[in-house]
């Protein structure tokens, strides 16, 4: 995840955590008759989006264009939905189709 090109390092970092977003917005429903947890899940979402916000912008200021953010995005998402893979039957036991799950988070757009 880390590269000293700060660019392509905030880059990354939008695009996991945005990644990470549409995995929590999952998980909420689930969970939605267990306030205390669909709540949590709710704010954990919407500080990774202020970091997207943040660090696209940020990577956008050192130079990253739109189809910079783009290709990053695509490696990154694979990167996470590879690592979540195993876990799959896990997202399963909790209500949430996987398989649609990592679709989404891997074909959802950056912008």
């Amino acid at each position: 995840m880390a590269s000293r090109d700060l660019t392509i390092h905030f880059a990354r970092i939008a695009a996991l955590d945005s990644g990470v977003c549409i995995i929590l917005s999952a998980l909420v429903r689930p969970v939605a008759r267990a306030p205390v947890l669909a709540e949590l899940f709710n704010r954990i979402r919407r500080d990774e989006a202020r970091h997207v916000g943040f660090s696209r912008q940020h990577s956008c200021r050192l130079g990253a264009n739109k189809s910079l953010l783009e290709d990053i995005a695509i490696r990154a998402r694979a990167e996470l939905v590879t690592l979540l893979y195993p876990l799959a039957n896990s997202f399963e036991d909790l209500g949430v189709d996987a398989d649609c799950l990592f679709r989404r988070v891997t074909k959802e757009s950056t912008s």
